[in-house]
């Protein structure tokens, strides 16, 4: 599996790797592969005894492999997995394009600060404007409205969904409101029903923090 994810990516650095360091690279990713069976597959879950990580990731040996793959490279900033990682990720979302940023904090005040630009004329968003989120989610989601010189309006959750509670939206307007900013809560989708339809009605900004939700499905 290892072995097929390499090739697709060329398997080779950006140097171009010679013959005779291909098969040292291939050698390597073997070892790395064997290291990975030795050391983490053993590990099984007994529930009462084992210990869940509050914050936690699963890695294969594929990923693995990957990693020191790249690092053989000694380009490590974005490099051959990131071209096709971007390329990947556009064909998945169905977009013509993507483009990585260094987190998914930076990615939310990207997209926010994107929407302040002189570009938009009188449709953009400045300081003073009011932007609808929530009282109880991530800190990041908040920081690029103030950032910008921007009200948070924040709203109340579901106790059962931790999302916005969406009987409040109306409450929330006033003249000033320009956007609405959310995130899906640990990947489950808010009421993307009834906030898009609100959105379009008081022609309202939706920024969406999906940092959590690749993958999730709404309907």
């Amino acid at each position: 599996m290892w072995e097929k994810q390499v090739n697709k990516l060329g398997g080779a650095s950006f140097n171009a790797d010679t013959e005779e360091t291909q098969k040292l690279r291939k050698r390597i990713l073997n070892l790395c592969n064997d290291y990975f069976d030795k050391v983490h597959s053993s590990k099984n879950f007994n529930p009462g005894e084992s210990i869940i990580a509050a914050s936690s990731k699963v890695l294969t040996k594929e990923d693995l492999c990957a990693m020191v793959d790249a690092c053989m490279d000694l380009w490590l900033t974005s490099g051959r997995y990131a071209e096709m990682f971007k390329k990947d990720l556009s064909k998945q979302f169905g977009s013509k394009f993507s483009t990585l940023t260094v987190s998914g904090s930076s990615a939310n005040l990207l997209a926010f600060s994107a929407l302040t630009s002189d570009s938009l004329g009188k449709n953009k968003i400045k300081p003073g404007d009011e932007i609808i989120t929530v009282a109880a989610g991530f800190p990041t989601t908040v920081a690029p409205i103030i950032h910008n010189g921007c009200v948070p309006v924040y709203l109340d959750v579901e106790i059962d969904t931790a999302n916005i509670d969406t009987k409040y939206l109306k409450k929330a307007l006033t003249n000033k409101t320009k956007a609405v900013f959310l995130a899906h809560t640990l990947g489950n989708p808010f009421n993307l029903n009834e906030i898009t339809n609100f959105c379009k009605e008081h022609n309202l900004y939706l920024i969406e923090d999906c940092c959590d939700a690749f993958g999730s499905k709404y309907n």
